[in-house]
């Protein structure tokens, strides 16, 4: 089986063009009754991952077409159950095995129709419950609406760990679990609120009920989520114009940098100190930091983000996501790795000096690994900016710039000529 799957993937990387009619064939035979029971689709799926992750392949046209083969080996699972009924009781495996069946009866009569979605990811019914809800005549506009839900979740769940780990298959399952722990959790949460409202419509009344829903859907815009989603808008839709600034080079090296922003103005308001300011051009600053050890972090993708859920992987590997400051985010961050921290300097653009010198202010500081959920995900954190800056302070001393180190703050000028000056 390994060989053939090795056969199948090399297939797929030589021939991208048919790549999605065979991820489509794959997803559709694992999702239609009987066949899903012998086709190890999840495993391929994995590979397709694999080579998404290593630019072979499209994730969004991998995972349009995923999608597409699971509704509908899913939806002719259905159309065998609701059309034949009984009769396919008769037919192997069910008629060797018949506790198969039986398994995926008594597991729709618990959960009624949300088993179609659970099903999807629950490999010991996974093969049976589409058709056995069809069998039992679930309503088929109830079905097409979980078949379809729960293949965007799918498709995306399968992929995924794939592509943040390579052709690691072993490792990918790893993964897998804590994204379909993450999955179904979300789906448990959608269920329980929908049977609590159910029960308070039932004793209070309906109005209650969706009164309470609109209060819940409300609550973050209530809590802020307005202005959230606000400043996030405008800053996709285009970064706001720099200006020019009221006061020139000197000015702002000796008093001017004390009117600047102390703080970032995220998402939520106030976040983190900005603590650096630069004046000059930025692409000296980024070469003097290069020599020193510094990195471009590059622009987090899918693969990158699914090693939140790597329990392996190194912080060096985690996302460094970006930050919004006034509506826009970074123009430039620079990380470097120090074993189990790592450093990170995020830059904004701040205007232009009166005398044409372009400002820029920045965040630097240390990031730490922090677990949540029980070690089910971990991500990078902020943590001593203080000590971030004096680092950043005692490695420039030697290169050609002006610093000031003041009231928290690390300034740094670009000088006419190469006279270093040390405050």
């Amino acid at each position: 089986m390994n060989e053939l799957m090795q056969q199948i993937l090399q297939w797929v990387q030589a021939h991208p063009v048919w790549a999605g009619a065979v991820v489509c064939l794959i997803a559709f035979a694992e999702s239609v009754a009987i066949i899903g029971i012998l086709v190890p689709g999840v495993v391929i799926l994995f590979g397709v991952g694999a080579l998404i992750a290593v630019g072979a392949l499209d994730f969004w046209t991998m995972c349009a077409w995923a999608v597409a083969g699971a509704v509908a080996g899913d939806g002719l699972s259905f159309w065998l159950g609701r059309h034949y009924h009984q009769q396919l009781q008769h037919l192997w495996p069910f008629s060797r095995h018949p506790q198969m069946l039986h398994k995926g009866i008594a597991f729709f009569h618990r959960n009624g129709g949300v088993s179609v979605v659970i099903g999807r990811f629950f490999g010991p019914v996974r093969a049976t419950i589409p058709f056995v809800a069809g069998m039992l005549e679930m309503k088929p506009s109830h079905f097409l609406a979980a078949n379809v839900g729960s293949a965007l979740l799918w498709a995306p769940a399968y992929l995924l760990p794939g592509m943040a780990l390579g052709a690691s298959l072993e490792a990918a399952s790893a993964v897998a679990l804590r994204l379909v722990i993450l999955l179904l959790g979300l789906l448990g949460s959608v269920w329980l609120l929908e049977r609590s409202l159910r029960w308070i419509g039932r004793r209070l009344g309906r109005g209650i009920a969706w009164g309470l829903l609109l209060v819940l859907l409300g609550l973050p815009i209530m809590l802020g989520g307005g202005q959230t989603l606000n400043r996030l808008w405008h800053a996709l839709e285009g970064p706001p114009e720099t200006g020019e600034l009221a006061m020139d080079t000197h000015q702002w090296w000796r008093s001017g940098w004390q009117d600047l922003p102390a703080r970032r103005q995220g998402l939520a308001g106030n976040a983190e100190t900005l603590n650096l300011q630069y004046g000059g051009e930025l692409a000296r600053l980024q070469s003097l930091l290069k020599a020193r050890g510094w990195q471009t972090a590059s622009r987090p993708g899918v693969a990158e983000v699914t090693r939140w859920l790597s329990p392996e992987a190194p912080l060096s590997e985690l996302p460094v996501l970006p930050r919004l400051h006034g509506n826009r985010f970074e123009h430039l961050i620079l990380v470097r790795n120090q074993g189990t921290q790592r450093e990170v300097l995020r830059i904004w653009p701040a205007g232009r000096l009166s005398d044409g010198v372009p400002l820029w202010l920045g965040s630097v500081h240390w990031q730490a690994r922090q677990y949540r959920l029980w070690t089910l995900f971990s991500y990078a954190v902020a943590r001593n900016s203080e000590e971030a800056v004096r680092r950043l302070w005692e490695e420039l001393v030697d290169a050609p710039l002006w610093l000031r180190r003041v009231d928290g703050r690390l300034l740094l000028r670009q000088p006419a000529g190469s006279t270093i000056s040390r405050e």
